[in-house]
């Protein structure tokens, strides 16, 4: 429908949740839903505040305090599969609170999310295998990713059970030297591109992800999310 055809510019590519991991769809945005289809979200279960209560309830807004997207709504997930290298994904982005000492916003932080409609190329990347729990030091994270473009992965970060999917890319070396969280996600992220793998198209100014990427802590009144759950 309008949906798929805005983000994908086409009919029925919106991925779904019976897809293989790590195309599952993961993520959609409610101010792109018609009336229609968020009557049918909200019969359906609806969206849970912060965590999803499987298996009934599989929605839930938001997966992060920080770096939320307006109208993002998550779909649970209890694992994950790694991107391969090279490999477009779709994401999410927000800029986070900056301070003064930039060692502290080294790295562009993404989260994988199959049904934003913007993708990113992971490059050559790293993939840590075991669950990450909390935070990191970026100087941590630096060491680990060097030699590569980004690294993945498995975050717990003690905010809610809601498991995270996360690639960050380096601040000072390859493409995306002088990107990091600080960084607003826009049309000139190296590599950046809208769709999914298999339908990558360059991305339209007016793309409304993008506008809503732009400026995260405003939320029109279409992409407020109703909890009920």
């Amino acid at each position: 429908g309008n949906y798929s055809q805005t983000l994908y510019r086409g009919p029925g590519r919106v991925p779904r949740t019976t897809d293989p991991s790590p195309a599952k769809l993961r993520f959609f945005w409610w101010g792109l839903l018609d009336e229609e289809q968020k009557a049918a979200v909200q019969s359906a279960g609806g969206v849970c505040d912060v965590e999803a209560s499987p298996p009934a309830h599989m929605l839930f807004a938001h997966l992060s305090q920080q770096a939320e997207p307006p109208g993002a709504v998550w779909y649970h997930a209890h694992d994950w599969k790694p991107i391969p290298d090279h490999a477009y994904v779709e994401v999410s982005h927000c800029v986070k609170r900056c301070v003064r000492d930039k060692s502290a916003s080294w790295g562009m932080w993404f989260y994988v999310a199959p049904g934003s409609g913007v993708s990113v190329n992971v490059g050559r990347t790293r993939v840590l295998t075991e669950v990450v729990v909390g935070g990191t030091a970026p100087s941590i994270v630096k060491e680990l990713m060097r030699g590569y473009d980004s690294m993945q992965l498995w975050h717990d970060d003690k905010y809610s059970p809601e498991m995270r999917h996360e690639i960050v890319f380096s601040s000072d070396s390859g493409a995306t030297k002088g990107w990091d969280e600080c960084s607003s996600l826009n049309l000139s992220f190296p590599g950046l591109k809208c769709g999914s793998a298999g339908h990558l198209f360059d991305c339209p100014a007016d793309h409304p992800p993008l506008k809503w990427f732009a400026k995260c802590k405003h939320v029109p009144p279409e992409a407020r999310v109703p909890r009920t759950c």
